[in-house]
């Protein structure tokens, strides 16, 4: 807890003529104020007991009079002790924790994210000379200019990272801490190549920044950097490209959606003409019904016809089964890329075409069963009206279309069932 400071604090709000004037903090004197001072060793100096004057520097703990004071440090220990006077929220910072009205906030980072960007300030500074002899991470620093230059042999092959005095103003809410300490990790490594494209990542990150917000933007963004360049690594290392296979994947999936659409439109002209179908037959049935030799005929037509169309869909489903088996095998060899395993959220663009691919395929599966259901339905029910006009009993009719429909379901198990994974 911040005790020493929230007791100084108690002290200057009680003030009546505080004046803090640069780097000194002026008081009223009186006995009690040199008492309180004392207790909390606090170095000072009275001038002619008319007040009390305390250099800043001197405090136990380093004191900003106001917030714009603070973001106009240049300067920052790693681990500091401070205090923001402020007269309506005191801002302090002791042990690693923030406090607020001197109540601890785990949700406020606004001096860690100044240590933070102070570090990644300094640490760009000395990457300057950074180098094997080969390679250096900053290609140009300028304090004077407040300028860092970095330069690649990309496309967009240079960027000047402009920076003002102090410390920007960031969303507290979030700790930018955790990106600083990914990219300094980046350096820990003995590996020059990945630092060349998290060089060209920054480059290629910042060329889309307006110039007086970049390198703000590259500090509070460097998860992000690192993330892209690691992928431009892996890419790299695995001898492949992005785009190639996005393209790639493209036309397999072309391949198959063609196939895909060309057993849809078999199954469609099947679907459009079996209506068309049952009404020739009735039509058919209503000339010839007097007649029971042509009524034996239309029975064997029905069993010819019902069985070529059965066929026919077993070969469409068999096609759809296939097209599962080879799409899987080569969406298989192309996730199968270590690639893949080292950045899995790359897979998220082929992933969505596989899904609409399965989306498609398990809708004509069921479009060819239940078209198989409807035809074989239908003919049952045709099949029981000509018994009927054959003047066959109702029981007898019963126990056929009984039969039947177990066949029907015998044979669906068969056609549409086997072979499926």
């Amino acid at each position: 807890m911040p005790e020493l400071q929230k007791k100084f604090y108690t002290l200057l709000m009680n003030e009546p003529q505080l004046v803090v004037d640069g780097e000194v903090i002026e008081l009223l004197y009186s006995p009690a104020t040199v008492a309180s001072l004392q207790e909390m060793h606090i170095h000072h100096e009275i001038i002619r007991d008319a007040s009390i004057r305390i250099v800043k520097y001197e405090l136990p703990f380093t004191f900003f009079s106001h917030l714009d004071e603070f973001y106009l440090s240049e300067s920052l220990p790693d681990d500091p002790n401070l205090l923001i006077f402020d007269r309506d929220l005191p801002v302090s910072f002791v042990e690693g924790k923030t406090y607020l009205g001197f109540k601890e906030r785990s949700d406020c980072f606004i001096v860690a994210n100044a240590i933070s960007f102070l570090q990644f300030l300094a640490f760009l500074r000395d990457r300057e000379s950074y180098t094997d002899g080969t390679f250096n991470f900053i290609d140009y620093y300028s304090k004077d200019h407040r300028r860092i230059v970095l330069t690649s042999l990309t496309e967009k092959g240079r960027i000047i990272l402009t920076y003002g005095p102090g410390i920007p103003r960031l969303d507290n809410s979030i700790d930018y801490s955790a990106g600083l300490i990914n990219f300094r990790k980046c350096f820990q490594a003995d590996n020059e190549r990945f630092l060349i494209f998290l060089k060209s990542s920054i480059i290629d990150f910042a060329s889309g920044v307006d110039p007086h917000k970049r390198f703000t933007a590259v500090f509070v963004s460097l998860d992000t950097i690192i993330a892209k360049a690691k992928v431009n690594f892996e890419v790299y290392l695995n001898n492949l490209s992005i785009d190639k296979f996005k393209h790639d994947y493209d036309e397999v999936k072309s391949k198959y959606f063609t196939e895909l659409s060309g057993i849809l439109s078999t199954l469609t002209q099947k679907i459009l003409g079996l209506p068309v179908g049952l009404a020739a037959t009735l039509f058919a049935l209503e000339n010839v019904k007097n007649n029971d030799f042509f009524l034996y005929v239309l029975i064997a037509l029905l069993f010819v016809t019902s069985g070529y169309l059965n066929i026919l869909l077993k070969i469409n489903f068999k096609d759809l089964i296939n097209l599962d088996k080879q799409f899987k095998t080569e969406y298989g060899n192309l996730m199968g890329n270590p690639f893949f395993t080292n950045c899995p959220e790359q897979r998220v663009f082929f992933e969505e075409m596989k899904d609409r691919f399965y989306d498609r395929l398990i809708f004509l599966k069921r479009i060819t069963d239940s078209y198989y259901i409807v035809l074989n339905l239908c003919n049952v029910l045709l099949f029981s009206y000509i018994l009927f006009l054959l003047n066959l009993r109702s029981s007898a009719i019963l126990i056929v279309d009984m039969g039947l429909l177990l066949l029907v379901a015998v044979v669906r198990t068969y056609l549409l069932k086997e072979n499926q994974d």
